[in-house]
């Protein structure tokens, strides 16, 4: 009986331990959703400046004779829908964490582990189409006058469970983030193409494809945000020959370069996961003893001495 109440009590020690680290847990996340908060709110502000500053390069530096090729009209048209675009994606972009709402930790470890098997198994071509899809996201562009919690679909945020669960929130939100960069990218790499500005020489769907093949924390040899590749070209005659093609892809990390206040609330950022990371390890840890103790109760329970006949 001795040995079943020290069991008894061991195992409520260690429930105790669990129980302290999710509350840590829970006031980590308020903390993360705060600094994310911050963080997407100024990702809206630099994206509006990065995207105008990327398009001004690929239109005087890249492109210049095929830019000057357009007739005034044209350019005036390019800028305007330029400032649309930026505009009412700045207001897109922070409405990814508005209003945030609850979810069960094993449906957060369903999804995330459907984003990963699908960005594992889908066909690069089909990455930027499938992946924002399978995070609830919708790239409608606003209209001026949509309030911003209708913009995105809210992101479920965990408000208690195991540091796993909020671990995974984190990579969720990570993924949502450059998903909408993505799409923008496209968005604006589509508006340029149909102006002859990008290459027209392969079909538009490689710039999909490259963009999306493309390394998003990889730092551009051009300008910021502005990405080089060499892509096979199809010509008439059958013969294949390889084309250089530049465009934009939108970088988290270069939007992070480009902004004191971003850059330091990622930096908050990686300092709460840090901590983050240890209480995981804490937990994992007293998750095993909790397994061992119980397996041990469970055998001692059921487990007598026969006599000596």
């Amino acid at each position: 009986m001795r040995v079943f109440r020290v069991m008894a009590k061991q195992i409520k020690q260690i429930n105790q331990d669990l129980q302290g680290i999710e509350t840590q847990v829970l006031a980590l996340s308020e903390e993360l959703k705060r600094i994310y908060a911050v963080y997407i709110d100024h990702l809206g502000t630099t994206v509006r400046k990065e995207l105008v500053l990327a398009v001004f390069n690929l239109c005087t530096q890249v492109a210049p004779t095929d830019f000057l090729a357009l007739s005034v009209r044209d350019r005036e048209k390019l800028q305007q829908q330029l400032r649309r675009l930026v505009r009412d994606w700045q207001k897109a972009i922070p409405a990814l964490v508005s209003s945030p709402e609850m979810i069960d930790p094993e449906l957060a470890a369903e999804q995330m582990q459907a984003v990963k098997s699908m960005v594992e198994e889908t066909p690069l071509s089909e990455v930027a189409r499938k992946v924002p899809a399978a995070l609830s996201i919708e790239f409608t562009i606003p209209s001026a006058k949509a309030d911003k919690t209708e913009l995105l679909p809210p992101l479920p945020f965990v408000a208690k469970g195991a540091p796993q669960t909020l671990m995974i929130w984190c990579e969720i939100l990570e993924l949502r983030m450059d998903s909408v960069l993505l799409y923008l990218s496209r968005v604006v790499n589509r508006e340029l193409y149909e102006r002859k500005i990008l290459v027209d020489k392969v079909p538009f769907k490689v710039y999909g494809i490259a963009i999306a093949a493309a390394e998003s924390k990889t730092p551009s040899s051009l300008a910021p945000h502005l990405l080089s590749l060499m892509v096979e070209e199809n010509k008439d005659d059958q013969k294949e020959s390889i084309a250089k093609i530049t465009a934009i892809r939108l970088r988290l990390s270069e939007l992070e370069y480009a902004s004191p206040a971003l850059s330091s609330a990622r930096q908050q950022i990686r300092q709460l996961a840090g901590g983050l990371g240890k209480l995981n390890k804490q937990y994992q840890k007293f998750q095993q003893e909790l397994t061992i103790a119980e397996a041990e109760t469970a055998w001692r329970s059921l487990w007598f001495e026969e006599p000596d006949s």
